[in-house]
């Protein structure tokens, strides 16, 4: 399909009145045919991609949580949509362009070039920093809805430079990355630190992750694994910033703090999963520092989750994160397909010293139908308690969703 796309331009496929074209239309034409040999050479290799996730739900808020500005909502929406290329060139140098456009304009998700080096893979772009288990395993393949809390502390996807492994023979993985603080189109976010010609200096994120599991046996299903990260994060435009949604992503900002004069923070998370056959657990608890110039703040969060396959799958690990279920017997090819049951019990606390962010404690659980390796549906309940510190309301939440990747 790409050598396709690539096709030699010829004068029978060339534009009308292309003959004797400039030199930059020529250099053009060139490139074409380069590419279009090094595909079909197999210098080049490259597989496209994509997902699709579809939800239909609401919210509902009591009296309390109204007061608080917390509105009730219910609607549809594409929480992602997302296509991509990867692949490697002369088989040394991998790379992947993902973009995401559900949000209404184009985003850039992993875009990155890969190369393997004697101490690790060196990965150079925009990509997830190293933190956290909930926040790296793929929205593909969480056994909830949506994610844990915890990741307000994650530094998600921003630019930068990474190194990291995996030791098979000693399941062990470690990453670590210098990262600069951007938006989602890679642009920097820029601090408050002055360099002495005019301008600011971004902020910049120092995230490494180390995990272990002294017992994986992925055919019979058994593991445990433990996992310990840190990152040191500089502030944005002087402030440093946390919020979450609770568990749906139908709601608004339940819970948010902003530290203004803020020279950065320290985040420090411990992880841990269990598999045992069909039955799972995975835990993380997540604390943080925030220096400011006039006092400190600590804020923190924990979940625990537990799953469960009616249909007797487990769920498949490497490399430190959970990935993709591969039922028994797919739907429609002799079988129903896999069936999960999963809840999790999950807080935030984002109030400390005065400031009152909110403190969220979220309950959820439901189901998982999983036609196949890449169609699923997932219908899940939530309710998530909001303290902002003089009262407590609630939001009520229930979404289905539609979700198929290739």
């Amino acid at each position: 399909m790409l050598a396709a796309l690539a096709m030699p331009a010829t004068a029978s496929n060339l534009p009308s009145g292309s003959e004797g074209t400039n030199e930059s239309e020529k250099g053009s034409v060139e490139l074409d045919r380069l590419l279009s040999t090094m595909i079909a050479e197999g210098d080049i290799e490259v597989s496209l991609g994509g997902r699709i996730q579809f939800d239909i739900g609401g919210t509902s808020s009591d009296q309390t949580l109204k007061d608080m500005g917390h509105l009730s909502t219910d609607g549809a929406e594409f929480r992602r949509v997302r296509l991509f290329a990867k692949g490697s060139i002369y088989k040394a140098v991998e790379f992947k362009a993902q973009f995401e456009f559900s949000s209404g304009s184009v985003a850039l998700k992993d875009v990155y070039g890969r190369v393997k080096t004697p101490v690790g893979k060196l990965t150079v772009g925009h990509f997830k920093e190293p933190f956290g288990l909930d926040e790296l395993i793929s929205s593909k393949h969480q056994p909830i809805i949506e994610p844990s809390t915890t990741i307000a502390f994650a530094g998600s996807r921003n630019a930068g430079v990474m190194l990291s492994d995996s030791v098979k023979d000693a399941n062990v993985t470690w990453a670590l990355g210098v990262f600069a603080d951007t938006d989602n189109q890679g642009r920097t976010n820029n601090g408050t630190v002055d360099d002495g010609d005019g301008r600011e200096n971004g902020s910049y994120n120092v995230t490494g992750r180390l995990t272990y599991a002294p017992l994986h046996d992925e055919e019979a299903g058994k593991l445990a694994h433990f996992g310990v990260a840190l990152s040191k994060r500089g502030d944005v435009q002087g402030e440093t910033e946390f919020s979450s949604r609770g568990g749906s992503h139908f709601t608004d900002k339940l819970a948010k703090a902003t530290v203004a004069d803020s020279t950065g923070a320290i985040i420090l998370g411990v992880e841990s999963a269990w598999t045992q056959g069909p039955a799972s657990l995975q835990a993380e608890y997540v604390m943080t520092e925030v220096d400011s110039e006039a006092t400190d703040y600590n804020f923190g969060g924990y979940y625990l989750t537990a799953s469960y396959f009616l249909t007797g799958e487990h769920r498949p690990y490497k490399d430190g994160v959970f990935g993709r279920l591969k039922p028994f017997k797919n739907y429609g090819d002799g079988g129903n397909g896999a069936f999960e049951v999963a809840a999790r019990y999950d807080v935030l606390d984002l109030s400390d010293s005065g400031l009152y962010g909110g403190e969220l404690t979220s309950v959820a659980g439901g189901v998982n139908w999983y036609l196949n390796p890449n169609a699923r549906v997932q219908l899940f309940y939530t309710t998530t308690d909001v303290d902002d510190g003089s009262t407590t309301g609630t939001s009520n939440a229930v979404t289905m969703r539609f979700a198929l990747d290739w």
